[in-house]
């Protein structure tokens, strides 16, 4: 199973897409951390590898 990160972590420079509508967070520095998703406000994302 593919590792999940939530709201509030900061897993480092990516794309993130939400588990719940699909919407893409970019963090572009590592201090970033992972906000609820803009769009539904969804706490659980998984990092999209090159897309």
């Amino acid at each position: 199973m593919d590792k999940l990160d939530k709201a509030g972590e900061k897993p480092g420079l990516g794309r993130y897409k939400c588990k719940t509508c699909g919407e893409i967070v970019v963090l572009n520095d590592d201090s970033h951390s992972l906000p609820n998703c803009p769009k539904c406000g969804n706490e659980t994302y998984q990092r999209v590898i090159n897309q």
